[in-house]
């Protein structure tokens, strides 16, 4: 039920075929727990199944339950010099979000991140697919879904992305909502280690933001593949500063921030 104010699964930790992934399902992020301030900000309302791949496949994450006007991001975390073919499924148009892609050409082996969105005509947008291309490595992608976006054009306001070298330390890019409150700034980070354990991002922070949270904290141990999501509300409308995390080990990191907008 959409409309039910209940938190209902948080921390749900899932182990297969070499991947290890923690992230929060919930029906309504936080809803009964949100402040009046951040009521009318959109929201993530579902994760879906991951989809891991090796040098030598594509990726084709599951789509979780949605309704019209949902926008769906298809985020993407990979290395190596070749751009991300375009998703595709049956006819839906996916496109980037602004900043994306993100990856330092100075090696191969360096992160990638990408992230597409579309925005749902109904319930039933099937499970979206992309090749293997060439001189990529392994690769891992979710879907999210956020609700309570603008039902008309882009959906974000502003997007921004960044590249680090090997590092723990993770510093996000900063956004400009100026002009629009209650926006949902959604953090992905990709990275590139094999995670031998789960939780490999912890004490994320950001002052400017209300209710920052950890979506996702996915990684393989064999594709040398990882994504962090990280989420919160800017309520008044101005310079989001920059989030920064810990990452557990040192790995390349290719950075998002993206602002969405309420209608």
């Amino acid at each position: 039920n959409t409309n039910d104010l209940t938190l209902q699964v948080d921390n749900v930790h899932y182990a297969d075929a070499g991947l290890i992934t923690l992230w929060s399902r919930v029906s309504a992020k936080y809803a009964a727990m949100r402040a009046a301030t951040v009521s009318a900000a959109p929201y993530i309302v579902a994760i879906g199944v991951p989809s891991i791949g090796s040098s030598a496949q594509g990726t084709s994450p599951g789509v979780p339950v949605h309704q019209a006007n949902d926008i769906l991001v298809f985020c993407y975390a990979g290395n190596g010099n070749t751009a991300v073919t375009t998703p595709t499924n049956g006819g839906v148009t996916w496109a980037h979000v602004t900043g994306s892609p993100q990856h330092d050409a100075g090696a191969g082996a360096n992160a990638r991140v990408t992230a597409w969105w579309t925005r749902a005509t109904g319930p039933g947008t099937t499970a979206p697919t992309t090749a293997d291309v060439s001189g990529d490595g392994g690769k891992l992608a979710t879907i999210i879904v956020i609700r309570g976006c603008r039902t008309t054009g882009d959906p974000f306001v502003d997007g921004d992305g960044a590249t680090a070298v090997t590092s723990t330390s993770v510093s996000f890019p900063a956004n400009d909502t100026t002009g629009t409150n209650n926006c949902l700034i959604v953090n992905i980070l990709a990275a590139t280690y094999n995670a031998a354990s789960l939780a490999q991002g912890s004490a994320w922070a950001n002052a400017s933001l209300a209710d920052l949270n950890q979506d996702i904290d996915q990684f393989s141990t064999t594709s040398s593949a990882g994504l962090v999501v990280l989420s919160g509300v800017k309520t008044t409308g101005g310079v989001v500063s920059a989030t920064t995390m810990t990452l557990a080990n040192t790995a390349t990191q290719a950075l998002l921030s993206v602002a969405f907008a309420p209608p």
